[in-house]
């Protein structure tokens, strides 16, 4: 429901782009686009049960404290914070845009040091997946490797079918 629903304009974006391709990959397309508008559905009828959270969505080494030994100390510089759903911004700001299994491990690993101080409800290990189907296949890496397919028929199809395996592949993100 948020006005500026950045997840939404990604995929609006990547669909537009997907749109342009040669009519043979159009089938895949639309397969595609269903099922990402199928998840998206899904998850909206349980998404206002997920409990909320303020986060720093500024987070870069220049905003990390850290003591004379190395360790962590705190967070600096809250002008870019919001109210956010715990989950979105751990799938969300784990982005390495070359490497998606360690995308997919670097997630995993987020999860498993935020479980050390915080019990994620059933809920929310049942929306994991959803959440994940949402904001990562038609982020903004996977529209900038659409465009960069340009024209190699090989490199568009490999595009193709990494999101569509991304919106159908079964991750357990609490194992």
């Amino acid at each position: 429901s948020d006005q500026n629903d950045e997840v939404m304009d990604n995929a609006l974006e990547w669909k537009g782009c997907a749109e342009m391709l040669p009519s043979e990959f159009q089938p895949q397309v639309q397969r595609i686009w269903n099922l990402w508008c199928k998840n998206r559905a899904e998850l909206q009828e349980i998404y206002h049960q997920l409990p909320t959270s303020v986060f720093q969505a500024d987070l870069n080494s220049s905003n990390i404290l850290i003591d004379e030994k190395g360790s962590f100390v705190g967070v600096y510089d809250f002008n870019l914070s919001g109210k956010d759903v715990l989950l979105n911004y751990l799938i969300r700001e784990m982005n390495w845009p070359d490497d998606d299994e360690e995308e997919l491990n670097l997630i995993k690993s987020a999860i498993k040091i935020v479980e050390s101080v915080y019990t994620f409800s059933m809920i929310e290990k049942y929306a994991a997946l959803m959440v994940y189907r949402c904001i990562k296949p038609l982020w903004w890496t996977r529209v900038q490797r659409l465009k960069k397919a340009a024209n190699d028929y090989s490199a568009i199809q490999e595009c193709l079918d990494k999101v569509e395996s991304m919106l159908t592949r079964n991750v357990d993100f609490f194992a």
